[in-house]
């Protein structure tokens, strides 16, 4: 992709990419997206991070759901947090099924990072206070991370991050 865009492993394809993010509403959703992805070869990585965490809480949700998108490409341990922060909190349905899904699958997170997530995924499959759909998708994705089959029960998905979980 970054060949194809001609977009060189240089800070100065992220300093270009931030501005236009800051500049160009038009093609902020492809900067969002290609920030993360220079942001995983090794370029400006914190900046980058930085960059796509405050665009996640931007009011606009299609400039969330991109900045979740360049969150599941940076695909850095410190990506994480911010992910399961805006898949519990996120107002808009479609972001936070995106950053789920960016925990579970998609996006460039390694297996055991994805497994880090666990803790905070029971959390959010637990909150009763939160949305049907979104507990839901915590469970999913606690599946598709997991390769175990469990259902809804969350004391089924304790006992087996207990037995499972490496310390």
């Amino acid at each position: 992709e970054l060949v194809a865009y001609d977009l060189p492993k240089a800070p100065e394809s992220a300093d270009l990419l931030i501005e236009r993010i800051a500049t160009d509403a038009g093609g902020r959703s492809w900067a969002l997206w290609m920030l993360g992805a220079i942001g995983n070869r090794g370029v400006e990585t914190e900046r980058a991070q930085r960059t796509l965490i405050q665009y996640s809480h931007d009011p606009d949700e299609k400039t969330r759901f991109w900045a979740v998108e360049g969150l599941s490409l940076l695909g850095s341990d410190a990506s994480i947090q911010p992910l399961l922060d805006i898949f519990r909190s996120d107002p808009s349905l479609e972001v936070r099924e995106r950053a789920g899904s960016a925990l579970a699958q998609s996006g460039m997170l390694t297996k055991q990072q994805r497994l880090s997530a666990v803790p905070g995924l029971m959390e959010i499959g637990e909150d009763p206070s939160l949305d049907s759909n979104t507990r839901n998708w915590a469970y999913q994705a606690l599946r598709e991370i997991t390769g175990a089959r469990f259902g809804t029960n969350s004391i089924d998905w304790r006992e087996w991050w207990a037995e499972n979980a490496t310390h």
